[in-house]
């Protein structure tokens, strides 16, 4: 099997990738075009999959607010285990646009030091700042995008508060260091587990990058998410850890 260590950023990827701001209500202070959906609380567990053999499991946390630097501010946790690693991601977001403002990160890996990583984003001109810390040595790096920028964490909760008559526009995933086109690929069946469900299903192009699919009902709950390119992995909701 390759190196599962190159699923931890994958994971991140796919709950995270941000949506360009051409798009109404992705990303955006203004949500009035926006479907009704009320943002509490929830915690969702995810299976990982390598060619069918579980490798894995992802925890997907909405805590609610949180204080960050004396301002209340949306708080997001994403735990990924696989064999040897562990990756825990703190999420800090914007109430309103629910952008990235801070992002803490720690990743253990069997017989190497933990590794933390902060990134501190600003929106207004578009600079991450970017601070990771091992045992021994840190380093300090800046990137520049054009804003807004997004975070690979919250690309379901950009998606299920997205009006549904937006979903036939292509739009654009802009991240600190990929760039991808997303386009909707209709209501589809998804084999879940040992049962068929209907679902919202979008597609990156290329399309060896990622597939989400988000139940149909008012919650629009990411059921699974795939990478159908050279890895094959696929997250899978578990309902009854959920």
């Amino acid at each position: 099997m390759k190196n599962i260590s190159i699923i931890l950023p994958f994971i991140a990827f796919l709950f995270t990738a941000g949506v360009y701001p051409q798009r109404p209500c992705l990303g955006q202070p203004n949500t009035q075009n926006c479907q009704e959906f009320n943002l509490t609380p929830e915690t969702l567990h995810y299976d990982i999959f390598y060619k069918k053999i579980k490798i894995g499991s992802s925890i997907l946390r909405f805590a609610g607010e949180k204080q960050l630097r004396g301002k209340d501010v949306l708080f997001f946790t994403l735990q990924t285990k696989t064999p040897g690693f562990k990756d825990v991601e703190y999420i800090y977001a914007d109430k309103k646009s629910i952008l990235p403002i801070e992002i803490h990160r720690e990743i253990r890996q069997i017989g190497t030091p933990t590794v933390r990583i902060k990134e501190i984003y600003d929106q207004k001109t578009g600079r991450i700042e970017i601070i990771k810390k091992g045992l021994i040595l840190s380093k300090e790096t800046t990137l520049t995008k054009t804003p807004p920028i997004h975070n690979p964490i919250l690309l379901s909760y950009y998606f299920r508060r997205l009006n549904q008559k937006y979903y036939s526009q292509p739009f654009t995933i802009n991240l600190p260091l990929i760039t991808l086109k997303v386009e909707y690929a209709g209501i589809k069946e998804v084999k879940f587990r040992k049962e068929k469900y209907k679902a919202y299903v979008f597609n990156s192009i290329p399309k060896d990058k990622f597939i989400l699919w988000l139940s149909t009902d008012k919650n629009k709950t990411p059921l699974r998410i795939e990478n159908p390119g050279i890895f094959g992995y696929i997250l899978l909701l578990n309902k009854n850890a959920s």
